[in-house]
């Protein structure tokens, strides 16, 4: 074999290591990509987990939402901005993980979790009134509007609230 021909295999060689590396990179730079979305999404969530903190009392916030869950308008104005403040803390979290299950970085599973836990709340008699006739769906984007619309639709009668660390029943087969 000559050198000549040795240089052209080399070459051809090189070329296919340069079109590995670039094969490569490209992967690297998606899976770069996703980290930065998933991890922007994660900091995200945790500010607006800490954003509702000093509204919220902790001593009382178990009988606001038992409460607030049973009759939204048997609420005094501090403890409906109490309310208001954890459902719309709620539905954020909604919003946020519809939004990273869209992006590649939640499952399926998760949000189903997510939404049965938030139709807890959301799903009574006081929710769906905070929901349905307080306004506060103007505060939301067009999707998420439809995400709870279609949340609470199709999923009627089928809540459960949790209180007191103890479950019980909380709008099964209520008719609205």
């Amino acid at each position: 074999m000559s050198i000549d021909v040795l240089a052209n295999y080399a070459e051809i060689f090189g070329g296919g290591a340069v079109i590995v590396t670039l094969i490569f990179l490209g992967f690297q730079v998606r899976d770069n990509t996703r980290e930065q979305k998933r991890r922007r999404d994660q900091e995200a969530y945790e500010l607006l987990m800490s954003l509702s903190d000093p509204f919220t009392d902790a001593s009382t916030m178990p009988e606001v939402l038992v409460t607030g869950t049973a009759d939204y308008t048997a609420l005094s104005d501090p403890d409906k901005f109490r309310f208001n403040n954890v459902m719309t803390k709620a539905v954020r979290v909604l919003e946020l993980m519809d939004k990273m299950r869209r992006a590649g970085n939640a499952t399926a599973e998760d949000r189903a979790a997510l939404e049965r836990m938030i139709y807890s709340v959301l799903g009574s008699v006081g929710g769906r009134h905070w929901w349905e006739l307080t306004g506060m769906k103007v505060f939301f984007v067009p999707s998420t509007q439809a995400l709870v619309s279609d949340l609470l639709s199709s999923s009627k009668g089928k809540g459960y609230l949790v209180a007191g660390g103890e479950g019980r029943k909380g709008i099964e087969n209520h008719a609205y």
